[in-house]
C-alpha cells in the first residue's frame, strides 16, 4: 500500500498508466518444494487457500497466471536480489532513504539466484520461487544494497527502480521483516490467509 501511497502522491491523486500505475501484489507459484517433493510445475495459491479471503485485502492481488495472462507471459522489467552487506559508496549508485543504491556490480550480492543471459529474448532468464519450470524474464537483473532488513527500506528500493520499471521481481524476500502488525491489519493481510474449504474439511475430518 505505501508504495501506491507515493504513486497517488506523485500523480495527483488518480491511477492511471505507465509510471501512475496502481502497484498489484503477485503471488508467485509454489514449485518445488523438498519437504512435499514436487515437480517443478506451478501450483497456484488457491489450491490451499480460500480463493475469496486472498483478495479481501485493500491492495490489488493477483495469482501469477493472472498475471502472465495480462503480460503475455512470466516477464518482468526488473528482478532484483538485495544485500545488507556494506558496499562501498564508490561501488554503488541511486541512494534513496533506506535504500543505499544499485551496485555497480551484480556479483556484489553473494545470494545472486540461478541466472542466464538469453541472447534471443533480449533478457534474462532468472531463477524463482523453487527452480519453476522455465524461470522468469527480466530485462534487467540489479544487486539492491539495503541499510536493514526493514520493509520500509523495500519500498525505498523498488521507488528507485526508476519511473519506467511497472513489474518487479524481488528475490529472496522471505528474509524482509514485516510490517507492524496494526498496519497489517489495516489492510486486512491477516483475513487473506484463510485455508481452502477442502483443506478446513480435512482438518475437521
Amino acid at each position: 500500500r505505501k508504495l501506491n501511497e507515493e504513486v497517488l502522491e506523485r500523480c495527483g491523486g488518480t491511477f492511471s498508466r505507465g509510471s501512475c500505475a496502481e502497484w498489484a501484489l503477485v503471488l508467485p507459484p509454489w514449485c518445488r518444494l523438498a519437504h512435499w517433493r514436487t515437480e517443478a510445475t506451478h501450483v497456484p495459491w488457491r489450491e490451499f487457500f480460500d480463493l475469496t479471503a486472498l483478495r479481501s485485502p485493500q491492495i490489488t492481488v493477483l495469482e501469477f497466471d493472472e498475471y502472465t495472462d495480462r503480460v503475455g507471459g512470466p516477464y518482468v522489467d526488473l528482478a532484483i536480489t538485495h544485500t545488507e552487506d556494506r558496499i562501498p559508496k564508490d561501488q554503488r549508485q541511486g541512494q534513496r532513504r533506506g535504500f543505499y543504491g544499485w551496485a555497480t556490480k551484480r556479483e556484489a550480492c553473494r545470494d545472486l539466484a540461478d541466472h542466464h543471459w538469453n541472447e534471443a529474448a533480449g533478457r534474462w532468464t532468472v531463477s524463482y520461487s523453487g527452480e519453476c519450470r522455465g524461470g522468469i524474464q527480466a530485462l534487467d537483473y540489479r544487486c539492491g544494497v539495503l541499510s536493514s532488513a526493514m520493509s520500509r527500506d523495500m519500498i525505498d528500493m523498488v521507488l528507485a527502480a526508476g519511473k519506467r520499471v511497472t513489474s518487479v521481481l524481488v528475490k529472496r524476500a522471505d528474509g524482509i521483516s514485516p510490517a507492524f502488525a496494526h498496519e497489517l491489519d489495516s489492510i486486512g493481510l491477516r483475513e487473506a490467509m484463510l485455508f481452502s474449504s477442502a483443506i478446513r474439511r480435512a482438518g475437521e475430518d
